[in-house]
């Protein structure tokens, strides 16, 4: 919400939180609805962008977060989503280790093709599919390490942990360049998270 309010944005938000808003300046704590987004009360049409960065695998019932989103952005409006990848190598590799897999706080998982269908059963279409750009490029290689650790964290629990701390540090860096090449080189629906952008089917 800075971010966008830095770049000139009239930015607000919203969070199950009451402190959500603590670390903001003063002039956008008022922007906060510390709330379920469904059920704000913003106007009809109101919002030219509206993103959910990470956030829709965390709801219930995302179909009606995506109706609230239909209700409040503009016909013209954009809506930007963005979810973890259950097709990504680290999801094959590691399995119930991937780090993006973060049950029980993660409630669905999506791949490229169920989440699209499911956008457009819910009244958008789809804009453009985002690769990985700028610092994205190093969110594969950082979560590809992040789940060789919970796998290696597993094993120490079952009384390895010695070699395991060995076996990260040898691997560490071969790890991080080799994933980084990997994200490079892959195709969008094959990277860590799934970025897409949406208009309104209307």
């Amino acid at each position: 919400m800075l971010c966008f309010h830095n770049e000139g944005f009239d930015a607000y938000g919203t969070d199950v939180s009451e402190n959500a808003g603590e670390i903001l300046p003063d002039e956008l704590k008022k922007k906060i609805e510390s709330n379920s987004f469904t059920k704000t009360n913003y106007d009809n049409e109101s919002f030219d962008v509206i993103t959910l960065k990470q956030v829709l695998e965390h709801f219930i019932a995302p179909e009606e977060v995506l109706s609230e989103v239909h209700r409040i952005l503009k016909p013209d409006g954009i809506l930007y989503i963005e979810v973890p990848n259950t097709r990504c190598l680290k999801s094959k590799v590691f399995k119930q280790f991937w780090f993006n897999l973060e049950v029980p706080r993660h409630l669905y998982h999506f791949n490229l093709d169920n989440f699209i269908n499911f956008v457009r059963r819910n009244g958008f279409k789809v804009s453009e599919i985002l690769g990985g750009r700028g610092i994205m490029i190093f969110r594969t290689p950082l979560a590809f390490i992040k789940s060789f650790y919970f796998h290696l964290k597993n094993r120490r629990n079952t009384g390895m942990a010695f070699i395991a701390n060995i076996f990260f540090l040898i691997c560490f860096f071969p790890l991080l360049i080799t994933t980084l090449f990997y994200r490079l080189l892959s195709t969008s629906d094959k990277q860590t998270d799934i970025r897409l952008i949406f208009h309104k089917d209307v």
